[in-house]
């Protein structure tokens, strides 16, 4: 059997991203083996238990970031909520984001270490619009759609959650939606919340690398993406520094590295990240992923049949 091809029912995928979101979604299955599991928690520690040894990285990510979310809420039961908060990486996010059961659960990654160095050709094929230069925040289109059309992504360079959604399901959202002309969807980085970094003080040198990455080369912005949450390092290292952040550039193809460290050293895109962060308090956004639909927000990872169903009614 080929690493792309299903284990349940032999259909060929894409590649690999695409056969893990397909053996969850059709099969609630190990795309790995195909086994069966009810929640993605059990299937999380089927991959470390079963496959540790073949586990790509960001399977790896995905498996230890369950772990840490089962760690928190095993301190929350032993210690209290508070002493819970502030010995937990996923109870400084809840701080950060003021609280509340959503944030909580939303996870975090566990320390592991950063592979790196895989040169990815994900996102190659996700459209861009003819005229790149007239959007602020990366977008995937295959024309100018109308506003009421266009789907905001809220997410963070450095969430591990976000890393899960970039590749997984966006990519089956692309597939459906973005290709076939019926939707656009952009992507704004939540650089800061209340006035603090948010998930670290580098958070916002991610912001900048990424929106230069879309100034300079549009056509490239989607596989970095990609490639940066394929590979992205736990969330509680300080990782996203000029350097790091033109290294993911480079790897994926990108010339221009040294306007993506320029743009972190002269924060050129303060304002841009600035008024994301206003949008999205402004929308009551208190978690990332988060999706905006017609006015409408939620965890794209929480309910994808409510995201399709939204989704279906703003083009219908």
């Amino acid at each position: 059997m080929s690493r792309t091809e299903c284990p349940v029912c032999d259909e060929q995928t894409a590649n690999e991203s695409a056969l893990r979101e397909h053996a969850w979604s059709e099969h609630g299955a190990c795309h790995y083996c195909g086994e069966q599991r009810e929640e993605q928690r059990q299937l999380h520690r089927h991959w470390l238990l079963v496959h540790d040894d073949a586990l790509r990285a960001a399977d790896r990510k995905r498996a230890e970031a369950a772990v840490e979310t089962l760690t928190f809420r095993d301190r929350a039961a032993e210690q209290g909520i508070g002493t819970a908060l502030t010995t937990s990486p996923v109870g400084r996010r809840a701080l950060l984001l003021g609280g509340g059961g959503a944030v909580l659960g939303g996870g975090t990654l566990a320390a592991i270490e950063f592979l790196g160095g895989e040169e990815s050709t994900a996102g190659d094929d996700v459209p861009v619009p003819s005229n790149p230069g007239d959007y602020t925040y990366p977008r995937a289109a295959t024309a100018d759609i109308e506003s009421e059309q266009t789907i905001t992504y809220y997410g963070n360079w450095k969430c591990g959650y976000c890393a899960d959604f970039s590749t997984g399901f966006l990519g089956t959202l692309i597939d459906e939606y973005v290709e076939p002309g019926d939707i656009a969807i952009r992507f704004r980085h939540i650089a800061q919340f209340d006035g603090s970094p948010f998930l670290g003080p580098d958070a916002v040198a991610a912001g900048h690398a990424g929106l230069a990455v879309w100034e300079t080369a549009p056509e490239k912005y989607w596989p970095y993406h990609d490639h940066v949450f394929q590979n992205q390092p736990p969330e509680r290292r300080e990782w996203a520094t000029a350097d790091k952040l033109a290294t993911f550039a480079d790897e994926v193809g990108i010339d221009q590295t040294d306007v993506v460290r320029s743009a972190v050293r002269e924060d050129r895109y303060a304002d841009a990240l600035s008024q994301t962060s206003d949008d999205a308090q402004a929308l009551g956004v208190s978690s990332t992923p988060t999706l905006e639909i017609d006015g409408t927000t939620l965890n794209p990872l929480g309910d994808r049949q409510r995201t399709r169903s939204l989704i279906d009614d703003v083009i219908e």
